[in-house]
């Protein structure tokens, strides 16, 4: 995800609000099959930005891009386990 503005920085709720505003947006593309945003948001729930950690939310947005045959999700995937 982009660079926030430093006051967004420094203030951790702040940044978690304008991460996941950006997954909201990158949601519709992602549920169009943009490998991008589905990686994205697959990262996100991984790690916490923007979304609250959930590793089962992450591998099935892993999975759709496998179904896309992404080198990146199969890898990621791979890490998990």
């Amino acid at each position: 995800l982009a660079k926030e503005p430093r006051y967004i920085e420094a203030h951790p709720q702040l940044k978690f609000a304008a991460q996941s505003k950006k997954l909201d947006e990158m949601q519709k593309n992602a549920d169009a099959g943009d490998i991008k945003s589905i990686l994205a948001i697959a990262k996100a729930y991984l790690t916490g930005e923007g979304r609250n950690i959930d590793t089962t939310k992450a591998l099935a947005w892993f999975q759709k891009g496998i179904q896309k045959s992404d080198s990146t999700a199969v890898e990621e995937t791979a890490n998990i386990y």
